[in-house]
């Protein structure tokens, strides 16, 4: 019992000190510490995408070079995307799948030379790189 007066008198004087501290004072805040920074917005916030448009090519030959250049185009392929150019440029990627390396030399394979009359052999001048990259193309495959 005595132990039980001896806590009940330790609360009475903690709550008395808290209780005798005047109200009417002001209470000062350090608003640098209780401010929170908030950025300003940018001027002009871009509208936010949930979508990506994909251009995809398929079979993108522009003449071969073997066994001779009378098969490339007449203007070096320069004019080979113009029906075309506003969707490959505007896609976010665009695509595309080339029937052939970009070489200036090599041959065939002898082995598949079995029938030389027929031999082909699926390549494009290097020089024709810049025709994809200024028709927009991000990215190309070789499908042979």
């Amino acid at each position: 019992m005595a132990n039980m007066r001896l806590y009940l008198l330790l609360i009475l004087l903690c709550t008395s000190f808290y209780a005798c501290e005047p109200g009417n004072r002001p209470r000062v805040v350090d608003e640098e510490k209780d401010t929170v920074y908030t950025p300003p917005p940018p001027a002009s916030q871009p509208e936010e995408q949930d979508s990506i448009t994909i251009a995809a090519v398929g079979d993108i030959m522009l003449g071969t070079s073997y066994p001779d250049k009378s098969t490339l185009p007449p203007d070096s392929g320069k004019r080979s995307f113009l029906a075309v150019l506003d969707e490959l440029r505007n896609a976010d990627i665009t695509f595309g799948n080339l029937e052939g390396v970009l070489l200036d030399t090599g041959a065939a394979a002898h082995y598949k030379l079995h029938q030389k009359s027929k031999a082909y052999q699926f390549r494009m001048p290097e020089s024709y790189g810049w025709i994809l990259k200024d028709a927009g193309f991000d990215l190309l495959s070789i499908g042979n």
